[in-house]
């Protein structure tokens, strides 16, 4: 028998699914209270919305008005550019800023978050096309640091 999670709605009072690790994901099972058994309807709708989206190109997938949206794979570089700004006019001096600060201060303006690693790859991105310097060895968020390109 298959059944309906709401890993949404669970995710509003706990952490968001998407950030939800194997063991988190397993305690969910266990502790969601309401399981309704999905009808062969639902299941057929939700098997056409996969089948649908698995056809795609799309790199990056928002929840937007209710639905899945692919966005551009850049949908999120002007809020990481415009918040390293932020930062920097937040110096006295304009100096580096660790990328997992930068992330940290991204996660709370955006509402359906991707995954923490996605950004750092944009911010790679940034610097690898000119727009960020690079300090240090970007093996991981908190081994560089970036800066607007002056």
């Amino acid at each position: 028998m298959r059944f309906f999670l709401d890993t949404t709605e669970h995710s509003k009072t706990h952490c968001p699914a998407s950030h939800l690790s194997s063991q988190q994901l397993a305690q969910l099972f266990v502790n969601i209270k309401e399981k309704r058994p999905l009808t062969i309807q639902d299941h057929l709708i939700f098997q056409n919305e996969w089948e649908t989206l698995s056809q795609t190109n799309d790199v990056l997938r928002l929840w937007i008005n209710n639905e899945i949206k692919g966005v551009p794979e850049n949908y999120f570089d002007p809020l990481i550019i415009e918040t390293i700004g932020r930062l920097h006019n937040e110096q006295t001096i304009k100096d580096f800023i660790k990328t997992g600060i930068v992330i940290a201060e991204l996660l709370p303006l955006i509402e359906e978050l991707p995954s923490v690693f996605f950004l750092e790859c944009r911010i790679r991105f940034l610097v690898y096309s000119g727009v960020l310097v690079l300090k240090g060895i970007p093996k991981s968020m908190r081994h560089y640091s970036v800066k607007l390109r002056e």
